[in-house]
């Protein structure tokens, strides 16, 4: 049989990459840019708009989203192909925003935007772009000297229930995150749970927690509480596969020279180890124990054997220095006064100590908390933090409907986040004036400058930094041009209050901002824009993959 040729234009057409080169390159990039910001700026301010955005199976209704960062992740694969990719440049920058944050990304969207445009404007004038990237990141700088002067820290239950209302909380939820973090402080661990009725709830738990909970439910030693409790038991730290119970037999023998009871730390528990601890526990007023299971991950399963073995004195055995269990000495067992643990969760209620060497601990979580400047570790070593600091609190989220549950549950993370940010790093005035505020600074150094593109650079910043104020009044139905009229002659904190239209001092109203959420929004949003100016060609597969993530 003779095959049929293929034609050497199908070949090329399915496998060859498509070139494109400037000003093709900002056109599309724009067009994709406008797009994806359109869809995002009615998410800017208090008075939000929503978007629906369909499903793709299209059999379900639509979801109703009021965060900028999730809209942006519902969209990809734009029909045009140079649109697309400067759209899914913003949305990577949108997703990190929202990431890191929590928050912020409307913000950063529209001053992108700005900036991307007005930038384009001038290179394709003849302007120079690498300089015109240069400058901007000097203004950026310098913007970011006039918020840091404008930060105040936050206390007290009330400030905080402001705070929180302000970013999208319910009144019930403001109010018991403000009493939550009032007690619990900015490290304190808040924990936003599903409910089993239609109200917001909330409960404190004293101890410190850690995700996995008992290997199985014969674990279980209260069938009416679902938990486990323990007094005095002995603790035996690993990542270890207890394949056989001959190997549960030594820790056993070991923890009953110091205890009647064990908690046993592992990475998997055998239904043949799993009978010894059932048989064992058949006699729990003269021996009772139970397993408790290592988070998935490896980095947290790391994290809470260092805590543990710190916090009861117990020496951890690490599969991969080959160690097992049969090596036990009662000396590698480490003593706690009060653990329970249920299906989810291990908790100690109180250390065997006193908390001496927790504390001691804590202390040196603080200082590399506070000498850290990586968002990802930082987040990372405030949870731990909180999760040492002996207390937490449970937020369980009711509604008539699981969606709205699952909405609900969303936007108190969101919240939670956001405030936290602001008991941390401080907070400015809220609604966009911050930004405002920081416009005269960059407009001075404009007109002192001699060099065009630095001249060009600083003017693109100003005019972006009015826009997000403008956009929240325009959100809320206002008249925004009058208002920012006003504004010039008013206190450098004064700004518009949208629910009312008034012009007041936002600090007195509690109309704050978490000042590390508008630093972090101005800086993505003008390293990115800058980035993208610089683009010069761009290289596109014919059929590339498509997926829904960043």
């Amino acid at each position: 049989m003779t095959s049929k040729p293929v034609k050497a234009s199908a070949v090329t057409d399915a496998r060859t990459p498509r070139l494109v080169f400037q000003p093709s390159i900002y056109q599309g990039f724009q067009q994709g840019i406008d797009l994806l910001v359109e869809a995002i700026k009615p998410t800017l301010g208090p008075l939000p708009r929503s978007v629906a955005v369909e499903k793709i199976s299209r059999t379900q209704p639509p979801e109703i989203l009021d965060k900028g960062a999730l809209i942006a992740r519902r969209i990809f694969a734009l029909q045009h192909r140079d649109a697309d990719m400067g759209a899914m440049l913003l949305r990577q920058m949108l997703w990190q925003q929202y990431d890191s944050v929590g928050d912020g990304t409307a913000t950063a969207g529209v001053l992108f935007q700005s900036l991307f445009r007005d930038g384009v404007r001038y290179i394709t004038a003849g302007g120079n772009a690498m300089r015109v990237r240069s400058y901007l990141l000097n203004a950026l700088a310098e913007a970011k000297r006039c918020l840091g002067g404008m930060t105040t820290s936050i206390t007290g239950q009330e400030t905080i229930r402001r705070l929180a209302r302000t970013h999208g909380a319910d009144e019930p939820a403001a109010e018991l995150l403000g009493e939550a973090f009032d007690v619990l402080g900015e490290y304190g661990r808040i924990d936003i749970h599903r409910g089993y009725s239609r109200v917001l709830e909330r409960e404190y738990v004293h101890g410190m927690i850690w995700e996995g909970g008992v290997h199985a439910p014969e674990l279980i030693l209260d069938a009416v509480s679902r938990r486990s409790a323990l007094e005095d038991p002995a603790i035996f730290l690993s990542d270890l596969d207890f394949e056989d119970p001959r190997q549960v037999v030594p820790l056993i023998e070991s923890a009953s020279r110091r205890a009647r009871a064990l908690v046993v730390v592992a990475s998997r528990l055998s239904p043949r180890a799993l009978g010894l601890f059932t048989h064992v526990n058949k006699t729990p007023e003269r021996f009772a124990m139970f397993a408790v299971k290592l988070p998935a991950d490896r980095a947290a399963g790391a994290q809470m054997l260092e805590e543990l073995a710190i916090i009861t004195g117990a020496r951890p055995f690490v599969q991969a220095a080959g160690e097992q269990p049969q090596q036990v000495r009662p000396d590698d067992l480490g003593l706690a006064k009060q653990v329970w643990a249920n299906q989810e969760v291990f908790c100690i209620v109180e250390d065997a100590d006193g908390g001496q060497a927790r504390s001691r601990f804590l202390d040196t979580l603080l200082r590399r908390h506070q000498q850290t400047a990586d968002p990802e570790a930082r987040r990372a070593l405030r949870e731990r933090i909180g999760r040492l600091m002996g207390a937490s609190a449970a937020l369980l989220v009711g509604g008539a409907t699981t969606s709205e549950i699952d909405a609900r549950r969303d936007s108190i993370k969101a919240v939670v986040a956001t405030v936290r940010s602001g008991l941390m790093d401080g907070v400015v005035p809220g609604g966009g004036i911050a930004l405002l505020n920081c416009r005269g600074e960059l407009l001075r150094t404009a007109s002192a400058a001699q060099d065009l593109d630095e001249r060009a650079a600083y003017r693109m910043l100003a005019q972006a930094l009015e826009l997000p104020a403008r956009q929240i009044m325009v959100n809320a139905g206002l008249e925004a041009g009058e208002l920012l009229g006003r504004l010039k002659a008013a206190p450098i904190d004064h700004g518009v209050d949208v629910r009312s239209g008034q012009v007041i001092s936002m600090t007195e109203a509690g109309i704050l901002d978490p000042a590390a959420v508008v630093a972090s929004a101005l800086e993505q949003a003008v390293r990115s824009a800058a980035l993208a100016l610089t683009i010069d060609v761009l290289v596109q597969h014919r059929h590339p993959e498509q997926s829904a993530h960043p």
